[in-house]
């Protein structure tokens, strides 16, 4: 018999979890992988600025991206970007915001139990099966954007994938173990919805979807 498998926490819990964590990651350690020339600041809403890796492919000439290691977030003051720690490892990985906070989640080796998260509602347990459809929509995804990651499309693509991202992680979180068929048909519609942009790009199709 199967071992029965917990999903990771929901978004919601997430967000819960996401003021423990910050006291345990540095910006600037974050920023040195990304970013160059790195340099202090005075401005009142943040403590160090650098070139912004995400326009421009990380050359402009003028820093305009600028962090806060005390708030953990971050603005580009050029391409409008804005977020929060989790948001730029995100980014710069190709992954989810949630899935980039559930990996340090983990290595922080924080007990749930001293997390109040009483005012959630609890997160339905899952079969393989309902995982498996995650994890493979989650996969075909980031694949998807990593081919993009040198072309015109990449920006357009990432947000489109973020969406997709929050809403599979919405729409599967509420399924249980009774409700697999639910989670195959949304699979279906999300994977279709893959495979025609995918036609597109390849065909060099730079409309507004």
């Amino acid at each position: 018999m199967d071992e029965e498998f917990q999903m990771p926490l929901s978004s919601e819990e997430l967000n819960e979890v996401k003021s423990t964590l910050y006291e345990r990651i540095s910006f600037l350690e974050v920023m040195q992988k990304y970013a160059s020339n790195i340099i202090d600041c005075w401005h009142s809403d943040f403590t160090n600025k650098c070139s912004c890796p995400i326009h421009s492919n990380g050359k402009e000439r003028t820093p305009s991206f600028y962090f806060s290691e005390v708030s953990k977030t971050y603005k580009c003051f050029a391409c409008n970007a804005g977020g929060d720690v989790f948001d730029i490892i995100g980014m710069m990985e190709g992954r989810p915001w949630f899935q980039v906070v559930q990996d340090a989640f983990d290595k922080a080796n924080i007990d749930p139990n001293n997390i109040d998260m009483s005012g959630l509602t609890a997160r339905p347990k899952h079969t393989n099966i309902i995982t498996n459809i995650d994890l493979e929509l989650s996969s075909k995804l980031r694949e998807h954007l990593y081919s993009l990651k040198e072309t015109e499309f990449y920006e357009g693509e990432k947000k489109w994938v973020d969406w997709q991202y929050r809403r599979i992680d919405e729409r599967l979180s509420k399924l249980n173990d009774t409700e697999q068929g639910q989670g195959t048909s949304f699979k279906i519609r999300i994977m279709n919805e893959l495979e025609r942009r995918q036609l597109a790009t390849n065909k060099g199709d730079n409309r507004n979807w």
